[in-house]
């Protein structure tokens, strides 16, 4: 499998994994909550998020879990700003800023 099948598969299961979350079930009034784990600290949310809309959230999500899952995969430098370029382009419809074989060239590598 080539890397850009792999790449496409993994922002696609991230993506869809953002969504896929069900709701926390109400606890029992007459249980503690448990204590938040150390690691819940790193992770908290900003006091006053800029992204109030359900599509900006979820937008926001998909690019946190396709960033956080590319940072684990030691085995590529990301570049932020190509990335956005590309989702942009992408999403926009306009025409890739590479020339497609020049792309496949890449993944290939």
């Amino acid at each position: 499998m080539n890397r850009l099948t792999v790449l496409a598969s993994v922002i696609i299961t991230l993506s869809f994994s953002a969504c896929s979350k069900e709701p926390d079930k109400e606890k029992p009034a007459d249980k503690a909550p448990a204590p938040a784990p150390v690691a819940a600290a790193k992770e908290a949310s900003p006091a006053v998020s800029p992204y109030t809309s359900i599509d900006q959230k979820v937008s926001y999500g998909i690019g946190f879990k396709v960033g956080a899952g590319l940072a684990r995969e030691n085995a590529l430098v990301v570049d932020p700003e190509a990335v956005k370029a590309g989702l942009t382009d992408g999403l926009t419809g306009a025409k890739t800023r590479i020339p497609e074989a020049d792309l496949q060239a890449a993944f290939n590598t």
